[in-house]
């Protein structure tokens, strides 16, 4: 019926897709059971929603109607007009009092502006002189805003952020995941990027399996969203230290999902905007194909001196990872590849594995008796 295709096609909960259809059509949602505080609150997460749209309206005609440089700059990083209007970028301009007056006019109440965070208690707007991104939740709706200072001379912070609220919350929203996310079903994995261009370029190029965790570490939550789609993930970060220490953090955490990690990385002086935007597609695919390596050959890469302690050190970061895979036959296919990388038996690797996870439930053990100890003791 028309929830299973939504549940499916979409991979929306039950009350996801109900909630989209009631929403299309018009349908009033009652909620049994519901205190009149809570209904407030469901009536004014809905009143903010109705404001960022608005607002995103407001900044996307600003880039293309306002006197400015914001899409000059696009442009110059290679964005054309079919990819600016994909994503909805927009522009603040400095010292903008624009929206307030577009939103007085056409009977906005200011108090979700300002619940919103997008204008700040004088009424100027927070994202003024900034590029805008917006931030679409899985089905499309705008929760928040991505703002890039267009001056780098300025003293202000590059990039400013909606704060969190009960629609926005940084560690549980995928950049770009909206338009991804057939794409990713379709190709059964998915890239996952540091930064909102970084989605634009691989898009424009042609590949749309792509979302950025807008800068956090990624989260169980964001690794959880993509899971909904596919169990392969391409981890795309930056190759600078920050990046690489960012990478493995993600191998562990998606390895915990019983998910299948991989690893790309760019030259060390790109991201991949600038990657793809001085290099012909050709090459481009070719360098991906050439490059994606599994968690074990990256872990293996890290140092490229092969000494006795480097290798140790190797060693133990890679067990480290295989023994968090939870799918056992996922681990010895794994600790396969590992012993042969490493040229180690692979029963060396396994009873190390077997001490890791009998320090782990010991460790269990002892933490659930102090629990029950200390439970006893109130």
């Amino acid at each position: 019926n028309v929830i299973s295709f939504l549940m499916q096609h979409e991979q929306y909960t039950y009350p996801e897709a109900l909630l989209f259809l009631a929403k299309k059509y018009n349908i009033n949602v009652e909620y049994l059971e519901i205190d009149s505080e809570a209904q407030q609150q469901q009536e004014e997460r809905e009143a903010i929603a109705i404001v960022l749209k608005f607002a995103k309206q407001v900044f996307c005609q600003n880039l293309f109607t306002s006197n400015n440089d914001a899409l000059i700059y696009l442009q110059e990083r290679g964005f054309n007009d079919t990819t600016i209007k994909k994503f909805d970028i927009g522009y603040c301009p400095k010292a903008d009092k624009e929206l307030i007056r577009i939103a007085r006019k056409k009977k906005y109440n200011l108090k979700y502006l300002h619940k919103a965070r997008i204008i700040n208690e004088k009424e100027y707007n927070r994202f003024s002189g900034r590029i805008i991104f917006p931030i679409h939740n899985l089905s499309g709706q705008v929760v928040g805003f991505g703002g890039r200072i267009l001056d780098d001379n300025n003293k202000s912070v590059k990039y400013l952020n909606s704060d969190s609220s009960e629609l926005y919350q940084k560690s549980k929203v995928l950049y770009g995941l909206h338009l991804a996310k057939n794409h990713i079903k379709n190709t059964d994995f998915c890239y996952i990027v540091e930064g909102y261009t970084d989605v634009m370029a691989m898009s424009q190029m042609g590949i749309e399996n792509v979302v950025s965790n807008c800068g956090t570490a990624l989260t169980l939550d964001q690794i959880r969203l993509i899971k909904r789609f596919t169990n392969n993930i391409t981890i795309l970060f930056d190759s600078d230290l920050a990046g690489v220490t960012a990478t493995i953090k993600a191998i562990d955490t998606i390895l915990q999902q019983n998910m299948t990690p991989r690893v790309l990385q760019l030259p060390t002086q790109d991201d991949p905007a600038s990657f793809i935007k001085n290099n012909t597609k050709t090459f481009v695919n070719q360098y991906i194909k050439n490059n994606t390596i599994d968690f074990i050959e990256f872990k293996y890469n890290l140092s490229k001196d092969n000494n006795t302690i480097d290798l140790i050190k190797k060693t133990k970061e890679i067990i480290k990872s295989l023994s968090i895979i939870p799918d056992k036959i996922s681990q010895t296919f794994y600790v396969r590849r590992a012993a042969k990388m490493l040229n180690i038996k692979e029963e060396d690797l396994i009873f190390e594995l077997n001490n890791i996870n009998f320090e782990n439930s010991s460790l269990r053990r002892v933490r659930n008796i102090k629990s029950e100890i200390k439970k006893d003791s109130r």
